[in-house]
């Protein structure tokens, strides 16, 4: 899921001269993941006798990251970020670069940085569409009535005909807007218009607390979510253009949990089709997640145990307990006493400890993280009768395609499901790019935003179950 750590929420540093160099200004350096190069701009500013700083990871579309300590002792700089589990320790040489290693969760990689003069400039994205465009494009907003919220989107409709099949595009977890944007990408963007193009009515959405649509993101779980999937249902079965019988989901990574969950209780959802979409409960493809990307960014069998036992003593904690603050303090407590297992044998104070400590933590206990944890997908894709299209890409590191197609089948076995359609498609990563590694770390540097295999798989099945 997106809304995992992607390895590259980064440290920025820098407070003082050496070798005569002024280190205000921008550095830039790129981090060397599997051939692949990670640019990272670090923003340097004096702030009294000492220096502020704040980075930006470009090809993610991250800005602005402050840094939370630096110390200095010429010539070696060393960073600690414990929010994130992050170090970085590298000295300032004679050339004016400073050179270090940066480390993560068992991952340690070399680091160079040297004085920028211009901007960082992120790859173009040639798959977004060009105006004029051939089809209607209308901002829409939609109630939804139980949560006292206004849900504004986009939508599009081909610019001949009437009653069109439609489908509700339901991005993946974390706040999303209505193209799905991260990393310079937008996917549902391509989504829309490929569908569109194609003879399909679209409706996409800000999510709630996001871009135009009222209330807050923070709190709320994908049950809660899915009532806005629902709002927007309601949306389209008020409008003239669209075949009220033939609207379906179409959701991405958490929204491919979505999906299944109304088409299980609304008998008016006519298909759905899950990009990315779990079948495994969260807790074990949060598992799977972090073991995969872990060993293709380069973590020994050893770092891989050591992360693995932490992570999974985390998870027993969250889906043993229903009260999510009984849930913190005994994962404050088992941190505290494991925390070595993904610290490396680092030497924190005890500050630095205690931070490190927190920051484990508060990426779990969150009312979503708990929901998502504790959901298991299986039961509702049992009772689903309608039309599904499960797409996943083989090298998908976040949904793991193995393990949730095998689930998939096991559910049609025991439930006599024959509805279900699943598909492999080869060389494509999460986001249904095509890729060498499937890591999350390379998202925001490939050119493509959608494989138009992936595209052609998911249109040709519409037009088949639409009909």
């Amino acid at each position: 899921m997106k809304n995992t750590a992607l390895l590259i929420v980064l440290l920025t540093f820098l407070q003082s001269l050496t070798f005569g160099q002024d280190i205000t200004g921008a550095w830039a350096g790129k981090l060397e993941i599997q051939g692949m190069k990670l640019p990272i701009v670090f923003h340097i500013s004096a702030d009294g006798p000492g220096y502020k700083s704040t980075m930006d990871s470009p090809s993610q579309g991250a800005k602005g990251i402050a840094v939370e300590k630096t110390e200095f002792k010429a010539p070696t700089l060393t960073i600690l970020m414990p929010k994130s589990g992050i170090a970085f320790a590298g000295d300032l040489n004679a050339e004016g670069k400073i050179v270090g290693e940066f480390k993560q969760s068992g991952l340690v990689l070399p680091l160079e940085l040297s004085k920028s003069e211009g901007e960082y400039v992120a790859p173009t994205k040639p798959q977004e569409p060009k105006r004029p465009l051939p089809y209607r494009e209308e901002e829409v907003t939609f109630e939804n009535k139980t949560d006292h919220l206004t849900l504004a989107g986009t939508l599009t409709l081909p610019e001949k005909g009437k009653k069109f099949p439609a489908i509700i595009l339901i991005t993946g977890s974390g706040p999303q807007n209505r193209d799905e944007e991260l990393l310079g990408h937008k996917p549902f963007l391509i989504v829309s218009d490929y569908l569109t193009r194609q003879g399909f009515a679209v409706l996409r959405f800000d999510e709630r607390g996001v871009g135009k649509s009222s209330g807050k993101y923070a709190g709320a779980t994908t049950e809660d979510l899915s009532r806005d999937v629902l709002a927007g249902l309601d949306f389209l079965k008020s409008r003239p253009e669209i075949d009220h019988k033939k609207i379906g989901l179409l959701g991405h990574s958490e929204g491919g949990i979505i999906g299944p969950m109304l088409a299980a209780q609304n008998k008016e959802v006519a298909f759905v089709v899950m990009v990315g979409g779990p079948a495994l409960p969260g807790s074990k493809i949060l598992y799977l997640q972090s073991q995969l990307i872990s060993e293709v960014s380069g973590a020994s069998k050893d770092e891989l145990a050591n992360s693995g036992k932490f992570q999974q003593g985390m998870l027993d904690i969250m889906t043993s307990n229903d009260d999510l603050e009984k849930a913190k303090k005994e994962l404050e407590a088992f941190a505290d006493q494991n925390l070595d297992l993904i610290t490396q044998g680092a030497q924190l104070t005890p500050e630095e400890h205690e931070s490190f400590v927190q920051g484990q933590v508060r990426g779990l206990a969150t009312p979503w993280m708990h929901y998502f944890l504790n959901y298991d997908p299986a039961p509702a894709l049992a009772k689903v009768k309608v039309p599904v299209l499960a797409v996943y890409g083989e090298k998908d590191l976040q949904v793991p395609p193995t393990e949730n197609i095998e689930t998939l089948k096991q559910i049609m076995e025991k439930s006599g499901q024959k509805n279900i359609e699943i598909t492999l498609l080869p060389g494509l990563n999460h986001l249904m790019q095509t890729t060498q590694t499937g890591n999350p770390a390379e998202y925001g540097e490939l050119d493509e935003t959608f494989s138009p295999l992936a595209l052609k798989t998911i249109r040709d099945w519409l037009v088949k179950v639409s009909k």
